[in-house]
């Protein structure tokens, strides 16, 4: 194993891509642009979906019943989606509705709010 190999790129790699991403957000660029799109910032919405759904559709294609792997990726996104609309949002606004008014509400001498 070569030690300043991996030195280098378990270290400085992620070093300069973090300040070149940080530099993007603060100096017009291409790369800022690319990380405004629309589709871009929708996709960082719907990531954790992605990233629970991801297991059961990015493995080899060799453990699909199917020949159709290609399908697989935009399945991904559809139950991504699906979980996003479904499961995530209405749980963040039930969290919100049973959670906030505790919080928000302030407390009253006698036990009356």
């Amino acid at each position: 194993i070569n030690y300043v190999q991996a030195f280098v790129r378990i270290t400085w790699l992620p070093l300069c891509l973090t300040c070149l991403v940080a530099h993007s957000l603060f100096v017009p660029s291409s790369l800022q642009a690319f990380l405004h799109l629309r589709s871009l910032r929708y996709v960082g919405r719907i990531s954790y979906s992605l990233y629970v759904w991801q297991q059961l559709f990015t493995a080899h294609p060799t453990h699909y019943l199917s020949h159709g792997w290609l399908l697989f990726p935009p399945l991904l996104f559809v139950c991504a989606i699906a979980s996003h609309y479904g499961v995530e949002r209405p749980s963040a606004r039930l969290a919100k509705r049973w959670l906030a008014p505790d919080i928000i509400r302030p407390l009253v001498p006698g036990g009356q709010s």
